[in-house]
C-alpha cells in the first residue's frame, strides 16, 4: 500500500484515506447509470439459486450460470485452502 500510495497520483490520494463506496465513486465521475446495471447484474448472479441451475425453469441464462458455476468452483478451492491451513495449524 506505501508503494502504491508514493505512486498514486496527489489528487487521488484522498481516495486512499476514505473509505470506498462504489455508489458514490460513480455518482462522482457521472456513471450512476452503469453502476446501476453493474450492480443488479452482479446482484442478480450471486443470489441466483441452486434450483435455477438445476432446471430446466432457469432464471439465468446459460453464460450467466457458466459465470456462476466458476465463482462456485473458486470458492470451493478457497475453502479447502482454508481448511488445509486449519488443519496445519491444529496438527502443529
Amino acid at each position: 500500500m506505501e508503494a502504491f500510495g508514493n505512486w498514486c497520483p496527489p489528487e487521488s490520494q484522498t481516495l486512499l484515506a476514505r473509505a470506498w463506496k462504489w455508489n458514490r465513486e460513480a455518482k462522482a465521475a457521472g456513471l450512476e447509470d452503469q453502476f446501476e446495471f453493474l450492480y443488479s447484474y452482479t446482484s442478480r448472479l450471486l443470489h441466483a439459486t441452486p434450483l435455477g441451475i438445476t432446471t430446466d425453469q432457469k432464471n439465468l441464462e446459460p453464460s450467466e450460470i457458466a459465470i456462476f458455476m466458476r465463482f462456485i468452483h473458486v470458492s470451493l478451492i478457497d475453502i479447502l485452502d482454508i481448511t488445509a491451513k486449519l488443519r496445519q495449524l491444529i496438527e502443529d
